[in-house]
């Protein structure tokens, strides 16, 4: 069952690398375009065995996440866009919630420790279960949405201090209304 998936996601990532030599500047372009996308969007494509990556951009800032190296346990910051791997995160659907599996590691997005102490670092880890590294969308619109915990309801994905800044470490914090507590997707 595994092998026949491999094909069809080896075919596209050849026809990928064949337009990237063709034209570089359009995929460099394309990778930074910020193109929104609705989340239902998003959603029906995790459903593929190799979803196409998107970014997570906080509506506040207009940064995206981010980690800050490739190893585990790595503090997630928002940066400004680019075209960088680790900037992407793929998103599979598990039981109603979703999980963020970045791009350039391999590894999803959770919190420090697994903990739900206001305050606590986003992180990249290791793929594990544990309920902290899958989140509820729980939609404003068709466009924008806060990442809530699924360890702890109570808890949302924002940015430190509510900043503007490149760096600034994203943190779970009890969820409000709040730009900074609100995200969307958007085409990597």
């Amino acid at each position: 069952m595994h092998s026949r998936g491999i094909k069809p996601v080896a075919a596209a990532v050849v026809a990928a690398a064949l337009a990237i030599v063709a034209n570089p500047a359009a995929a460099h372009a394309a990778a930074d375009d910020g193109t929104s996308m609705t989340i239902s969007s998003v959603l029906s494509r995790s459903a593929l065995l190799a979803p196409t990556p998107v970014a997570l951009k906080n509506q506040k800032s207009s940064k995206f996440l981010q980690p800050t190296s490739t190893g585990n346990n790595a503090t997630v910051v928002q940066r400004a866009g680019s075209s960088a791997a680790t900037q992407g995160w793929k998103v599979y659907k598990d039981s109603g919630y979703v999980t963020f599996n970045n791009n350039g590691v391999d590894r999803n997005l959770g919190t420090s420790g697994a903990s739900m102490s206001s305050g606590t670092a986003a992180v990249i880890v290791n793929g594990s279960g544990s309920l902290d590294q899958d989140w509820l969308l729980d939609k404003k619109d068709d466009n924008y949405f806060r990442l809530q915990s699924r360890k702890d309801s109570r808890m949302c994905l924002g940015i430190d201090g509510g900043s503007r800044d490149a760096g600034a470490v994203a943190m779970i914090f009890r969820c409000d209304t709040s730009e900074n507590q609100t995200w969307s997707f958007t085409a990597f």
